[in-house]
């Protein structure tokens, strides 16, 4: 019986079928459905290639994508041309890259430590005397790492932390001596101090003595909200006295809110550009390889800032700051040119509908970063 011989490797694709889907093969690769031609079993030069090659390929169009995208407007125009072999595709690229980035911020952003055990003290004073100083100590030592936080050029997200540490130890040290007055014009003890704010009626909020009260609203909202405000007085106290679970928390929601705020910036391209032939998703294109380069940019000053502080020396820190500024100013001439080269509309057009689209979405995105920020209080 004769045994079935084994179908020789094609040396070449041409006048071949496909051994996955039997199209005839006109090269190397198949036309219908991608596979090569060689057989991966059959030489150890394949297998080995095979391996490889998707690396390599990947390898290639990253750092390909990454250096044109440091040109204005080029990647957009390739990629709107029908040029995207050569290139990451741009969702896929912002996905990246804002993991990159926000991986970097952790490393970058170091929070600052305030002790603010001064509250119990505060909430433990007997007179009015004891409550200044001790609030007066605690602000002096805010105030103290609020400056050298600004000497080390810290971000938001440190000061944020500062300011509710100010903000709790304000409230607290009033609050008490609202008491201590109260308990000096009635001849009473004073009251144990509670955290919480002041509702209408003048009395600290309690979620069981003095619970938030919404007239006309259903039971659900006031239960909802009085949950809300319980939340968020823990997680102030909380931060108050770990900033670093604050900066964690808050830029852990950054990329969420960005991924909202990219769609915003297409559509407010999509309006601005309204009689350019450009349908929504081409305008979401420029958004996001726009915003994929503002990402790269943003976590090369971070590691220039990084390694700035790891050197230590004066002179370099200067420098970096220099660096910083400098490239926050590229940024946004790097913005203007890429609206003007892939728009291509005149100079003074393409300035006025880049001041106007850029304050509206610099309010945006300072509107998202607050809702992020009230979203890690009240989670």
């Amino acid at each position: 019986m004769t045994q079935p011989q084994a179908q020789a490797e094609p040396q070449s694709g041409q006048g071949h079928d496909c051994r996955n889907c039997g199209a005839s093969l006109q090269g190397e690769y198949c036309h219908a459905c991608g596979q090569h031609a060689h057989d991966p079993l059959k030489s150890l030069r394949h297998a080995v290639e095979d391996v490889f090659e998707s690396f390599w390929h990947l390898d290639g169009r990253v750092f390909r994508t990454l250096r044109d995208a440091c040109v204005p407007g080029r990647v957009i125009n390739a990629y709107l041309a029908g040029h995207r072999a050569r290139y990451i595709p741009p969702l896929r690229l912002f996905v990246v890259l804002s993991l990159f980035t926000f991986f970097i911020a952790h490393l970058a952003i170091t929070p600052t430590s305030v002790n603010v055990q001064q509250n119990d003290a505060i909430a433990a004073a007997t007179d009015i005397a004891m409550v200044e100083q001790v609030r007066d100590e605690a602000l002096a030592q805010i105030q103290a790492q609020r400056d050298l936080a600004q000497a080390r050029g810290e971000s938001a997200a440190g000061m944020t932390g500062l300011n509710v540490a100010e903000s709790v130890v304000r409230g607290n040290a009033q609050t008490r001596i609202d008491q201590l007055r109260e308990a000096e014009r009635t001849g009473k003890p004073p009251e144990t101090m509670r955290d919480g704010f002041k509702l209408a009626n003048g009395r600290p909020w309690d979620p069981v003595d003095n619970p938030l009260r919404i007239r006309g609203a259903p039971k659900l909202i006031e239960s909802w909200a009085n949950d809300a405000i319980g939340r968020g007085m823990a997680n102030i106290k909380r931060f108050a006295q770990d900033q670093g679970a604050l900066k964690d928390a808050w830029l852990s929601s950054i990329p969420t809110a960005l991924f909202f705020l990219v769609p915003v910036f297409a559509l407010l391209l999509r309006v601005f550009y309204a009689f350019t032939p450009w349908t929504y998703l081409e305008h979401l294109v420029v958004a996001l390889y726009s915003h994929s380069f503002i990402l790269l940019a943003s976590a090369a000053l971070m590691l220039v800032d990084l390694g700035a502080r790891a050197s230590g020396h004066p002179a370099v820190l200067d420098a970096a700051e220099w660096v910083s500024g400098l490239g926050i100013v590229g940024i946004a001439v790097w913005l203007f040119f890429v609206q003007r080269r892939v728009y291509r509309q005149r100079l003074a057009l393409t300035a006025t509908k880049y001041f106007v689209i850029g304050t509206l979405y610099t309010m945006l995105v300072g509107i998202g970063a607050l809702v992020a920020l009230l979203a890690v209080f009240l989670k």
